[in-house]
C-alpha cells in the first residue's frame, strides 16, 4: 500500500513522540509500512522523567498502557508546590482518585532511558521497522510528492529509503525545520538551562503520607535563589533533582565552568530549606547511562511556525517546546503523536478529507495546546508568589473551551492542567449535550430547581462530602451573576466575532471530523492565539438584536419545547456562554433594568396550611414548594405552539416529585387551584411564566391565607 514508495511513512527519531506515532499508524492502519530511524542506540539517558495521566488514552490506544502498569515504574502521586520562599506558601496537585487510594491511570515518574526503550519495543512489537544508530543526513521532496531520506549508520555507511510521508519526532534537533527552513519561533520571556543530576539516599518518605502506596512518590517543586528545583524520585532510592535558571546567571559564575556550575547547582540546593532537608543524608551519584554527574540541558521555549506542510507532521519538541515547570514535555509529545496519526489515519481512509483544511488545523491544534501550557508557564516566571495566580490562569485557559463551565474552581482547573487534560478550543463546538461529568451537565439533559440552589441540597439525609459544599457555592455563585446580568443588556466589547470551519480530534479518537464553530478572539491582546469557541449555533449574534440578555435566551430557546431535555440543554448553554464571556471580560454589560415584579398567582397565597417559600428555576418551568421540612419540586410543562409564546391551559401539565404522603395533599390543592386560576386568567398565566424566566431563581415567602 506504499505506492511505489519504501514506506508509507518514515519517523525521524524513535524518542516518545516517534515510538507513539509509529505505534498508533501500526495499530490503526496495520497494513501500512512505517519505518522508525533513531540516531542512538537504546537504553539511553534522558532527562523529563516526570509524566501526567492526560496521555493515559494516548498510551492505552498505542497498545502500551498496561505494560508500563505491570512494569517497575514509579507511579505519581502529585505535585507538592513549595513557592516563595519568603512565605513558605505550599499547595498540592493531587493526582490522586478521590478516595485517595491510587493513582490515576498514566501518571509515572521514570527513568527515561528504560522508559523511551519500552515505547521503542512497542512499536516493533506492533509491526513497525526500527533502525537505531541510524544519522538521518537530509530529506528532499520528490515530485509530485513523497520524499527520500538520506542517512548513514553507525559503520559509516550511506543509505537512503521513500515515503510517502515523514514525521519529524527528532526533538530539539528538529530535522525538517533545518532541511526545509521552517521558521523557529521563541519564547523570547523564557530562555533558560537546567543544570540536573541524580541523588540516592533522598528522603523521599518525608512525603509520604499515609494513603501513599508502595511505589507511590511525589514531584516536588521548589523556589530556589537562582530559579527553581525539581525534585523527581525516579526509582524507589534515586531521585532527579534540577535546577532551572536563566542564562545571565550561568555566564555570570565565576572560576571554572565544570566547578562554577556545581557550586550553583548545590548554593541552590542548599538554600531552598525543604530541598535541603530531603537531601541532607543523600548523596550525588551518577546515572549509569549518563555522560557526567553534573548535565546542563538548553531549556529554551519555542515553537515551530508551521508543524506540517505537504506530506510531513512535526511532532514533540521537533514541533515545540515549553518550560518543564508542569512536566508538560511528554503530554505535549503524546498529544502530537495522536494528532499525527489520526491524521495519516483521516487521510488515508477517507477519500473526501480537505487534506489543506486539515493541515491548517493541526496546526492549530498544535500551537493551541502549546500556547496554553506557554502561558501558565510565564505565570512562574513573573516571580509572583500566589498560588491563586497560577489557578485564575489555568482556569482562563480552560474556558478558552465552552466544554467546560464557568462554574468550575480555579483550582479545580489547576489539577487539571497539571494533570494534563489539555482541552483543544474547538472542543466548544460540541456544545453542553458533551460535557462529561466534571463538565457539570445533567445526566438527563434537565437543569431543574435542585441543581440551581442550595437549600434543596441542605435538606439531602446524605451529608455532602466537601468538595460537594464546594461545589454547590460555586454554582450558586455562577447562577447569582447570571441572574444579575438576565435584565442587562449585554454585548460582545473589544472581540470580534466569526464562523468557521476546521478538523478537530482528540486523545480517544482516531480521526479528524470537520465541525463548524464560531470563534470570537479579544481585539486588546497581543497573543493571537487567544480565543474562544462556540458551537455555531450559539447566543451571541442574539445579543445584538435583543434588548436585554433574558429576551436574547428565551429567542435561542424558543424552538425547544419548554420542560423537554432540549430545551433544558439550551438553556445551561445559554447560561454557560455567558458565564464564559463574562469571567473572559469580553462583555460589556448595560445598567441592568429594574427587575419586573411578578404577580404570584392566588393559589401560591391560598393553601393556608403553613408559610410557604416559593422558588422558580432558571427558565420559569418548575416551581419549589418549601413547607417545614418538605420539599415539593413542581415542574410545569406549557406545551408551546409556534405562533405564540405560550401554553393555553387546557395544555398545561405538572409533575411533582419529594412530597412526602401528609405534603401530597397540599400539591394537589396547589394544581388544582392553579389550573383553575389559569382557567380563569390566561393572560395572567402567560405573564407569570413568561416573568418569571427573568426572576431566574428568585424567591419568595409566603404566609398562610387569611
Amino acid at each position: 500500500m506504499s505506492g511505489g514508495y519504501d514506506y508509507d511513512v518514515i519517523v525521524l527519531g524513535g524518542g516518545p513522540g516517534g515510538s507513539l506515532v509509529a505505534a498508533l499508524c501500526r495499530r490503526q492502519d496495520p497494513d501500512r509500512r512505517v519505518l522508525v530511524l533513531e540516531r542512538a542506540k537504546f537504553p539511553r539517558h534522558h532527562v523529563g522523567e516526570s509524566c501526567s495521566p492526560g496521555w493515559a488514552p494516548i498510551l492505552e490506544r498505542a497498545g502500551v498502557l498496561e505494560k508500563l502498569h505491570a512494569s517497575d515504574v514509579i507511579r505519581k502521586a502529585g505535585v507538592l508546590f513549595h513557592w516563595g520562599e519568603a512565605d513558605g506558601e505550599t499547595w498540592t496537585a493531587d493526582f490522586r482518585d478521590r478516595s485517595g487510594h491510587g493513582v490515576r491511570a498514566g501518571s509515572f515518574q521514570v527513568d527515561r532511558a528504560q522508559f523511551d526503550q519500552l515505547l521503542l519495543e512497542n512499536a516493533r512489537e506492533h509491526g513497525a521497522e526500527v533502525r537505531e544508530e541510524v544519522t538521518v543526513r537530509g530529506v528532499e521532496r520528490l515530485s509530485p510528492n513523497g520524499f527520500r531520506v538520506r542517512f548513514q549508520d553507525a559503520a559509516g555507511a550511506s543509505g537512503s529509503s521513500t515515503a510517502s510521508y515523514v514525521i519529524d519526532a527528532s526533538g530539539q534537533a528538529r530535522l525538517l525545520s533545518r532541511f526545509f527552513a521552517l521558521p523557529v519561533v521563541p519564547y523570547d520571556d523564557m530562555n533558560n538551562y537546567a543544570v540536573f543530576g541524580y541523588w540516592k539516599g533522598s528522603k523521599i518518605a518525608a512525603f509520604d503520607g499515609p494513603l501513599i502506596h508502595e511505589r507511590e512518590r511525589w514531584t516536588y517543586i521548589a523556589a530556589a535563589p537562582d530559579g527553581w528545583l525539581w525534585h523527581i524520585p525516579t526509582a524507589p532510592d534515586l531521585v532527579s533533582v534540577g535546577l532551572v535558571t536563566d542564562a545571565e546567571t550561568l555566564r555570570a559564575m565565576p572560576g571554572q565552568p565544570g566547578e562554577a556550575l556545581e557550586a550553583l547547582y548545590l548554593r541552590n540546593v542548599r538554600s531552598a530549606e525543604r530541598v535541603r532537608s530531603l537531601l541532607e543524608d543523600a548523596e550525588l551519584v551518577q546515572h549509569p547511562l549518563a555522560p557526567s554527574m553534573l548535565m546542563t540541558a538548553r531549556d529554551w521555549a519555542y515553537h515551530v511556525e508551521q508543524t506540517c506542510g505537504p506530506g510531513y507532521f512535526l511532532v514533540g519538541d521537533a514541533a515545540a517546546f515549553i518550560d518543564p515547570i508542569l512536566s508538560s514535555g511528554l503530554t505535549i509529545t503524546a498529544h502530537g503523536a495522536a494528532l499525527a496519526a489520526n491524521a495519516l489515519h483521516s487521510i488515508w481512509n477517507d477519500p473526501a478529507l480537505d487534506v489543506e483544511l486539515l493541515r491548517e488545523s493541526y496546526t492549530q491544534a498544535y500551537q493551541d495546546m502549546a500556547s496554553t501550557y506557554h502561558r501558565l508557564a510565564r505565570i512562574w516566571y513573573s516571580r509572583n508568589f500566589k498560588c491563586e495566580t497560577w489557578h485564575w490562569e489555568a482556569k482562563r485557559q480552560r474556558l478558552r473551551t465552552g466544554r467546560h463551565p464557568a462554574d468550575e474552581s480555579a483550582d479545580e482547573a489547576f489539577l487539571e492542567q497539571c494533570m494534563g487534560t489539555f482541552a483543544n478550543p474547538i472542543e466548544g463546538s460540541f456544545g453542553v449535550a458533551d460535557f462529561d461529568d466534571r463538565g457539570g451537565a445533567q445526566p438527563t439533559g434537565r437543569v431543574i430547581r435542585d441543581h440551581l440552589f442550595p437549600r434543596s441540597r441542605e435538606a439531602r439525609t446524605d451529608a455532602p462530602q466537601k468538595h460537594d459544599r464546594a461545589r454547590e457555592a460555586l454554582d450558586v455563585s455562577a447562577l447569582s451573576r447570571f441572574r444579575e446580568l438576565l435584565p442587562a443588556r449585554v454585548s460582545l466589547r473589544g472581540a470580534a466575532y466569526r464562523e468557521a470551519e476546521s478538523y478537530f480530534t482528540d486523545r480517544h479518537t482516531e480521526r479528524w471530523r470537520r465541525v463548524r464553530y464560531a470563534e470570537i478572539t479579544d481585539q486588546h491582546t497581543r497573543d493571537r492565539f487567544e480565543r474562544v469557541v462556540f458551537p455555531a449555533a450559539n447566543v451571541v449574534p442574539l445579543l445584538a438584536e435583543a434588548s436585554s440578555l433574558a429576551l436574547a435566551a428565551r429567542r435561542f430557546c424558543h424552538d425547544t419545547e419548554p420542560g423537554s431535555s432540549a430545551h433544558h440543554t439550551q438553556a445551561r448553554l445559554v447560561q454557560s456562554q455567558i458565564l464564559q464571556l463574562d469571567l473572559l471580560g469580553l462583555l460589556a454589560i448595560e445598567s441592568p433594568a429594574e427587575q419586573p415584579s411578578v404577580g404570584w398567582p392566588a393559589p401560591l397565597q391560598a393553601i393556608g396550611e403553613a408559610p410557604l417559600e416559593v422558588s422558580v428555576d432558571l427558565l420559569g418551568e418548575s416551581i419549589e414548594v418549601l413547607v417545614g421540612q418538605d420539599r415539593v419540586v413542581l415542574t410545569a410543562f406549557p406545551s408551546r405552539a409556534r405562533h405564540r409564546p405560550f401554553a393555553s391551559t387546557e395544555t398545561t401539565a405538572f409533575a411533582y416529585r419529594g412530597a412526602g404522603a401528609d405534603a401530597r395533599p397540599m400539591v394537589e390543592r396547589l394544581v388544582f387551584a392553579y389550573r383553575a386560576w389559569e382557567a380563569r386568567q390566561p393572560e395572567a398565566a402567560r405573564v407569570f411564566w413568561s416573568r418569571s424566566f427573568l426572576l431566574a431563581g428568585s424567591k419568595t415567602t409566603l404566609g398562610p391565607a387569611t
